[in-house]
């Protein structure tokens, strides 16, 4: 390349670079670029030491990531974690999830939830006097909510139309709670018990 000569985007080329001529079996002549190394003073740096996940192949370094990923998620998914205790009630031995609170300042809590104080009040005993729960054999597990009774709730999903009939306050509490009253029934007579203090 001279001094002065101006390049066109088919000669320009990067440093490094050598235009060669080379003749092909046909007897036309044809350009390429080949790279050339240059020389240099700079001192050669060593190779920084492989460890040993950076010897490992591409396929191997995704399938360790995705490993700790599902260790971790199980982790944290891993469930409620039971009391110690079991309680004997008239209808027979509870065990209840320890809930551990957002505060370091306070104690978990035993939550016992879905526990049948009276029995299902549905075909003979609808619309009567709640009648004494059945027993159940064993250890019943109290760690899920039970249903809720059926009842009509206001129409949330459209904020604009919401707020035409109720206050700004009302519908965000409504927004939050309509969520936990979806599993209706009519077998409902169901008791949330929170025992603080007790959690340890």
């Amino acid at each position: 390349m001279g001094r002065g000569k101006r390049l066109d985007d088919r000669e320009t080329r990067t440093k490094g670079e050598k235009k060669e001529s080379r003749t092909t079996s046909s007897g036309k002549k044809s350009s390429a670029y080949v790279t050339v190394k240059e020389q240099s003073d700079a001192p050669v740096l060593p190779e920084p030491p492989q460890t040993m996940l950076s010897r490992c192949p591409a396929f191997t370094r995704h399938v360790i990531g995705f490993l700790v990923l599902v260790l971790l998620t199980a982790n944290v998914r891993s469930g409620p974690r039971y009391s110690s205790r079991i309680v004997d009630i008239q209808t027979g031995a509870i065990r209840g999830i320890i809930l551990e609170l957002n505060s370091r300042h306070l104690e978990p809590v035993e939550v016992f939830r879905g526990v049948p104080y009276a029995a299902p009040p549905v075909g003979p005993l609808r619309f009567r006097l709640p009648q004494p729960p059945l027993p159940w054999p064993g250890t019943r597990l109290a760690d899920t909510f039970g249903a809720v009774c059926p009842q009509k709730l206001p129409d949330v999903s459209n904020k604009t139309a919401a707020l035409l009939y109720m206050p700004k306050g009302r519908y965000q509490y409504l927004k939050k709670l309509v969520p936990l009253l979806v599993n209706q029934s009519e077998d409902c007579l169901f008791l949330n018990i929170y025992v603080p203090g007790s959690g340890k």
